[in-house]
């Protein structure tokens, strides 16, 4: 990433999957995500709870995976599935899940820790 300023840019704007792909990108993904089907998010044990998934794939096992929550879906609940999921069904592979829904917003807590808040849509 070039600079902390363009980071921040591509965060406040990741309001769609399509926009989570130029994270993945500047994070070195070169493959555009490809959505996978619910056969495949079967097969990776996915929870509930998700409108849509892409993954793309990185350096060997490295491999992003872009996530739109529904609406309704609580984030701080549905991240823990989705990490224990990977680890129990794709352990050989090293994940970097990011995540969007409409209506929540991370912030670093001094603790150093993500915190997530709810938000309004600007939408």
């Amino acid at each position: 990433m070039e600079t902390l300023e363009r980071a921040a840019d591509l965060l406040r704007r990741a309001d769609s999957l399509d926009r989570l792909a130029h994270i993945l990108r500047e994070l070195g993904f070169t493959e555009a995500p490809l959505a996978l089907d619910e056969n495949a998010i079967g097969a990776l044990g996915l929870p509930a709870g998700l409108r849509d998934v892409r993954i793309t794939s990185g350096v060997g096992a490295l491999r992003g995976l872009g996530l739109e929550l529904d609406h309704g879906s609580d984030v701080r609940e549905i991240l823990p599935r989705v990490a224990n999921a990977l680890a129990k069904n794709a352990s050989q592979l090293l994940w970097l899940v990011i995540a969007i829904r409409e209506g929540a917003e991370i912030w670093p807590s001094s603790a150093g820790d993500p915190r997530v808040r709810e938000r309004a849509s600007p939408h």
